[in-house]
């Protein structure tokens, strides 16, 4: 998965969520159009992934698996 699909897959969750993303931003104490910036650059992480789901009670699961080629 890349940094935009992760982003993408995290705002279409708080979509669902409706009104999540208002909260969200509430919560990290930023305007929605900067939380909107942050569901947008381009080094977009797990930790910030991680950060905005926490405002809302969820977190990521990733399960990294090192496997032979």
């Amino acid at each position: 998965m890349t940094n935009k699909e992760l982003a993408n897959y995290v705002s279409n969750f708080l979509d669902q969520e409706r009104g999540q993303k208002a909260e969200v931003a509430k919560k990290l104490g930023i305007q929605k159009q900067s939380f909107n910036n942050l569901l947008k650059k381009q080094n977009f992480s797990l930790d910030d992934a991680n950060k905005i789901l926490n405002c809302v009670g969820y977190k990521l699961d990733t399960q990294i698996k090192i496997i032979k080629k």
